[in-house]
C-alpha cells in the first residue's frame, strides 16, 4: 500500500487527476459520481460535504438547463 505522501506526489504530479482518486483506490474504495441539485448547497458547500465523505467536488455542471454540483465520493449510501 502506498504511503499518503507518495499518492499526493504523484497527484501534483499529474499521474492522478486529485489526491482523493489516488487515496480511494489505494484503501480499495473507488469513487462514486454523485450530481448534487445546486440549489441544495452552495459551492463551498459542495467542496465541504464532498471532503467529508474523502472526495472533491468536480464543478457545476447544467443538464437540461438546471445546474448540479458534480462530485465524486466514497458511496455511503447517505440519500444524496
Amino acid at each position: 500500500m502506498k504511503r499518503l505522501d507518495e499518492i499526493v506526489e504523484e497527484a501534483e504530479n499529474k499521474k492522478v487527476a486529485h489526491p482523493s482518486v489516488a487515496i480511494a483506490m489505494a484503501n480499495g474504495n473507488p469513487l462514486t459520481l454523485k450530481k448534487i441539485p445546486r440549489h441544495r448547497m452552495s459551492e463551498s458547500e459542495a467542496h465541504k460535504w464532498a471532503e467529508a465523505r474523502d472526495g472533491y467536488c468536480a464543478g457545476l455542471l447544467h443538464i437540461c438547463g438546471e445546474p448540479y454540483w458534480y462530485c465524486y465520493v466514497v458511496d455511503r449510501n447517505d440519500g444524496i
